[in-house]
């Protein structure tokens, strides 16, 4: 949230920066300072909004006296001395960036940062290929860190009570309803399902493909989470745009086949649920017909 309010007063800083030269040039017929107390007002109220908004943790470490004095230290500064002006503006940028970083987990040294763009900015030559390979070398870095925060993330809410639960009440639930029925069979992936209906043909989607489908999503309470059915509409998308075991799933049917499935969490949406409804690690149930395949062109 630090950062939107960053980025707000870069932005703001050049909505003002833009704004003063049709000032000047409105002065002499005595709008300059309409416009300027406008701006001004405008301005204030749009990052009155935007602080408003960030937590109030975050509005503890940085008061509307210390936001003030910062821009009036900027107003009150040549504004002729445009390389500087351009310089505060990209600091600002900078260091926006660098505490969004941080907050992924990689602690920056803001030091480090300056004297390296110090160095390249000063440097006698600069090329294409060299601002290429720096890209390249960012962004793998970048998505280094960004892996590494998700993957933390994701053992915090692996290893939360809820997540634990979920997957074990799973395990038994899977291991019941095949103690009960024999019909049920489990994948090497560890997918279980049973064919209540077989389909006709040999024909089986591939991952290229897409499919119309009616399905019915629950949990193993029975708790309904999703259904087309319930829409009154088969469904139509993409086979590998799917949780993987809806689509090992659906890549062992044929046209007209109805399956009931057994997605442990594993397979399933994992510890990212996309609903509220539906837990950290918990296994899903689904009763799918395939009613078409559409093969990729």
């Amino acid at each position: 949230m630090k950062k939107i309010l960053i980025a707000g007063l870069v932005a703001i800083a050049a909505t003002g920066f833009s704004s003063c030269g049709n000032s000047a040039q409105s002065a002499a017929n005595g709008l300059g300072d309409s416009i300027a107390t406008t701006l001004g007002t405008l301005n204030g109220s749009q990052l009155n909004l935007q602080y408003e908004m960030i937590p109030e943790a975050d509005r503890a470490k940085m008061s509307k006296d210390q936001i003030l004095a910062g821009i009036k230290y900027i107003m009150s500064l040549d504004t002729a001395d445009l390389g500087y002006m351009s310089g505060l503006q990209i600091g600002m940028s900078m260091l926006g960036n660098l505490q969004s970083l941080e907050a992924q987990g990689a602690k920056m040294d803001f030091k480090k940062a300056y004297a390296a763009f110090e160095a390249a900015f000063k440097a006698d030559s600069i090329n294409q290929t060299d601002i290429m390979m720096y890209q390249a070398q960012f962004q793998t870095m970048t998505t280094r860190l960004r892996e590494e925060a998700e993957a933390k993330i994701a053992a915090e809410k692996a290893a939360s009570p809820e997540a634990k639960k979920n997957a074990e009440d799973g395990r038994k639930y899977i291991a019941e309803q095949k103690a009960a029925d024999p019909e049920i069979k489990t994948t090497a992936s560890g997918l279980s399902y049973k064919v209540v209906q077989p389909g006709k043909g040999t024909t089986t989607p591939t991952d290229a493909d897409q499919v119309k489908v009616h399905y019915v999503g629950r949990l193993v309470d029975g708790t309904v989470f999703d259904s087309s059915v319930d829409r009154g509409a088969p469904a139509v998308f993409p086979v590998n745009a799917l949780v993987p075991g809806f689509t090992e799933a659906l890549k062992m049917m044929t046209p007209g086949e109805k399956m009931t499935v057994y997605i442990p969490g594993d397979l399933a949406y994992g510890v990212n649920s996309p609903s509220p409804m539906i837990g950290p690690n918990a296994t899903l149930v689904f009763d799918i017909e395939l009613i078409e395949i559409n093969p990729a062109n």
